[in-house]
């Protein structure tokens, strides 16, 4: 009996054996066919597990094994059906042996080096370890934790405005202004509208501000402005205008002086403005009108901030009782000669002429004047061979004089008045020596007339056409 005893035992250690094979072989599939790992690691371990097998039988039922190992978990592996597998690496070191009490003992030694660091198996029937923890992200700015809730950002940023043209306009007064206006643009909403407020008028300097405000749907608001000053235009340039270029002493002319301006318009300009005359003695200007006070060429330019005018040339003259004067000679080129300057051509230097209507505003009297003074200038201008004969001339303007006292013309009087006339034409030493001669040449002789000559006929035509003019 002992044989089949012995045969039975080592039946029976076979059937354990190839149970405790079976189940590993099932571990291995298991893992082979897990939910795929969600993390990897290289990693080679060689380590002993030692595996005894100690069959036994109570009531027919065969129960065997304990695995034990140093793999980084804590080795356990049951024959019913349970795996584990941690630290990636799995070793069985194998030998069969039995005993006199029917004990055997299998031993191996397998090394395994794998890849896998974590196997989660999805079957429900078998007990095991999950390692896995996944996190997705996305641009929603959600978590998953693995289920379906997501958290969604408020919306809190306004749109952002922008501006048609330039932020800051400057405006001439009375140029028109432009609403560019601008448009707003939302993160989430996209486009949205711009409403404008402000107004600008243009026709009265300041500053005024126009706003733009966008709001999207979440109720974000944004605002911007716009400045725009309007200013009086800029003045560029002026041009100075008369409504005559020659006038005489007294009289006025009026000036016109138009400004242009930045905005291209043109202006007449009234006030504010300084003129500037050469020779300054020459004229006065009031309220933009120009008085004539002295005869002769005058320039005029007029002045506003800092821009000048383009000069204008006045001629000036002077005219008494329709007789125009000579202008003032220059005293030295006058006084160089014996005769001097008679620009007119009547017989009168000029500066002669021009003290006798400055002094003696009575008509006849300026007359009688102009008489006696050719009569000095025909001294300077004839020989002394000739005193005797220009003296009748002197004595016919005497015989004119002693007409008008007859006639009563009080206001002609003569005395005085000769010898002004005779010291203005007889002025520098060479006339005073000529002057002198002329009175040597005509010594010895008597001179005079009779109370016959004392007549009408004896005055000159300038005289006649004054007595005349007068009634008389």
């Amino acid at each position: 009996m002992k044989p089949i005893n012995t045969i039975i035992k080592m039946t029976v250690v076979g059937v354990v054996l190839f149970a405790l094979n079976a189940c590993d072989k099932k571990n291995t599939d298991e893992s082979n066919t897990a939910v795929p790992t969600q993390t990897t690691q290289q990693s080679t371990q060689s380590d002993a597990n030692t595996q005894t097998v100690t069959p036994t039988q109570e009531n027919g039922t065969v129960t065997g094994g304990t695995q034990s190992g140093a793999n980084g978990g804590d080795g356990s592996n049951s024959v019913n059906g349970q795996s584990s597998n941690v630290g990636g690496s799995d070793t069985h070191e194998a030998s069969e042996a039995q005993d006199n009490n029917g004990t055997t003992t299998q031993t191996e030694d397998n090394t395994i080096s794998t890849e896998t660091n974590t196997t989660t198996t999805g079957d429900t029937n078998t007990t095991g370890t999950n390692d896995t923890n996944a996190t997705e992200s996305n641009d929603e700015n959600a978590t998953d934790n693995g289920d379906d809730t997501k958290t969604t950002t408020a919306d809190v940023t306004p749109p952002v405005i922008t501006l048609k043209g330039e932020v800051n306009i400057t405006l001439e007064q009375g140029e028109p202004y432009k609403e560019l206006g601008a448009t707003a643009v939302d993160a989430v909403d996209g486009n949205v509208t711009v409403t404008i407020s402000g107004n600008v008028d243009t026709n009265t300097t300041g500053m005024y501000t126009v706003t733009y405000r966008a709001k999207d749907k979440a109720g974000n608001e944004a605002t911007a402005t716009r400045d725009v000053s309007v200013v009086t235009p800029t003045l560029t340039d002026m041009t100075l205008e008369s409504n005559a270029t020659t006038l005489n002493v007294g009289e006025s002319v009026q000036l016109f002086v138009t400004g242009m301006y930045t905005d291209g318009n043109r202006k007449q300009i009234d006030a504010n403005i300084t003129y500037t005359i050469t020779p300054s003695d020459k004229a006065d200007i009031n309220n933009n009108m120009l008085t004539a006070k002295k005869d002769g060429n005058v320039t005029v330019q007029a002045t506003l901030d800092d821009k000048t005018s383009n000069p204008v040339t006045l001629n000036i003259y002077w005219e008494v009782n329709g007789h125009r004067l000579p202008p003032e000679p220059d005293p030295k080129v006058n006084n160089a000669t014996l005769l001097g300057i008679d620009s007119n051509n009547n017989g009168v230097r000029d500066d002669v002429e021009r003290k006798i209507y400055e002094k003696y505003p009575v008509k006849l009297q300026r007359a009688l004047l102009m008489d006696r003074a050719k009569f000095y200038q025909l001294t300077l201008k004839s020989s002394v061979s000739e005193a005797r004969k220009i003296v009748k001339k002197s004595i016919s303007i005497g015989n004119c004089l002693l007409h008008l006292k007859h006639i009563e013309q009080r206001s002609v009087t003569w005395r005085e008045d000769r010898t002004f006339i005779k010291n203005l034409t007889f002025n520098t030493k060479e006339r005073i020596r000529k002057y002198l001669d002329y009175n040597l040449a005509l010594s010895g002789g008597v001179y005079g007339s009779s109370p016959s000559d004392w007549n009408r006929d004896a005055c000159s035509e300038e005289i006649k056409q004054v007595l005349e003019e007068m009634g008389l």
